[in-house]
Parts: structure tokens; sequence; C-alpha cells
């Protein structure tokens, strides 16, 4: 049984975990609109963040708020 997760939207990125620590992806991602992507494979990941470190940044803060929302408590 699919369930769904999250949303995202334009400008957000999916996939970053599986880049970051080298390991398989965890999760599919279904479009409900055609969409564009930049596509980056795993070796040019950290080169990319280098040339774009407001990139970066924006991943970093993502991935907090993931966090943070991942151990939030119910109630």
């Amino acid at each position: 049984m699919e369930r769904r997760r999250s949303s995202i939207g334009r400008g957000d990125f999916f996939g970053e975990m599986s880049l970051l620590l080298g390991s398989p992806p965890t999760a599919d991602v279904t479009a409900k609109t055609p969409l564009r992507c930049l596509v980056l494979a795993g070796p040019n990941l950290q080169a990319f963040l280098d040339k774009h470190p407001t990139v970066m940044y924006r991943m970093l803060v993502a991935m907090a708020r993931r966090l943070r929302t991942a151990n939030q408590h119910p109630g």
C-alpha cells in the first residue's frame, strides 16, 4: 500500500541523503505534473556544492528542518 509522506515544490530537492551517504535510495518519487530536474551523479555532488554554496546552505537548512520534524513528539 502506497503512503504519501510529503510533497515538494519548485526549488526543492530529493535524494540528497543517498548521495551524501553513498547509500541506496530509500524512497520513490512520483510527479503529479510535468517537471524539470537537475540530476547529479554522486561523484559530482561535492564539486557542485563547492561551486554553489547557496545551494549547499539551502540543503543544510532543509535537512535541519526535516530532522527537527522527525524528532518532534506528537501531542
